[in-house]
């Protein structure tokens, strides 16, 4: 009779099952290919858990769009602190279905651009459909694999970075590449969860205190490092990247 075999995960707890040990494959080959199987599989969320700039279930993902998101962090008000004006090119990094890509799109109007960049492809579809629905020609959607950003070197004016460094298993690399994309003198924007006890958002062991972000920012090379307001639950730091040295 053919059973059932489980495979113990190989980066973490519990078990995966992978079918019927079939008749024409002695027992020890099938144990053995399905112990690679699920070493492919935890390699291959490895690598997405390494970037990670939103793990949120896409299921889900219209929570990212409520009503009470829009009134605990607006925005428009968020995107005019950061200075986004028309004719610039603006990177959402963590985009999810658009809660501040379609604004920033608007604001940018259609001599500027709004690339948008997220690790699930789901979550841009969504993205992609909404832009669409709201006439919007000038967004770009971007899946984001690995470690670098899929964007050449000094390209964009304004990176918003919101709700998602705290997700980041690595963030010094995620911060060198927005500075490595951003243009002489462009700026970065981060919006975070606040760093104390409360029933929304994530656990308090994972939040990133402002003090933090500082350190990490300046570790990076940014300058002119300021906060900015967001709402109860969040806050917000800008900074700058350095502008070229002048030619002698």
């Amino acid at each position: 009779m053919a059973a059932i075999l489980t495979v113990k995960n190989t980066a973490g707890k519990g078990r995966r099952a992978y079918g019927r040990h079939p008749a024409c494959l002695s027992l020890p080959l099938w144990q053995a290919l399905c112990y690679m199987k699920a070493k492919i599989d935890d390699t291959l969320l490895s690598r997405n858990r390494k970037w990670n700039m939103r793990e949120f279930d896409p299921k889900r993902m219209d929570r990212l769009l409520s009503p009470e998101r829009y009134q605990s962090q607006n925005p428009e008000k968020v995107l005019e602190a950061l200075g986004v004006q028309a004719g610039m090119t603006v990177a959402d990094i963590g985009a999810g279905p658009g809660f501040y890509t379609l604004p920033a799109a608007k604001l940018v109007g259609p001599q500027g651009k709004l690339i948008a960049l997220d690790i699930e492809p789901r979550m841009l579809e969504r993205l992609h459909q909404r832009a669409d629905e709201a006439g919007l020609c000038n967004v770009e959607t971007l899946v984001a694999q690995e470690q670098r950003l899929p964007l050449a070197d000094a390209v964009v004016d304004v990176v918003l970075v919101a709700n998602v460094l705290h997700e980041v298993r690595d963030k010094a690399v995620l911060l060198r590449e927005v500075e490595r994309v951003l243009r002489p003198g462009g700026t970065l924007g981060v919006v975070e969860w606040r760093k104390v006890e409360m029933e929304q958002g994530p656990s308090f062991a994972i939040r990133i205190s402002r003090e933090q972000l500082v350190e990490a920012l300046q570790a990076t090379g940014f300058t002119e490092i300021e906060p900015f307001p967001v709402g109860p639950y969040h806050y917000g730091l800008k900074a700058s990247k350095r502008a070229a040295a002048p030619v002698s």
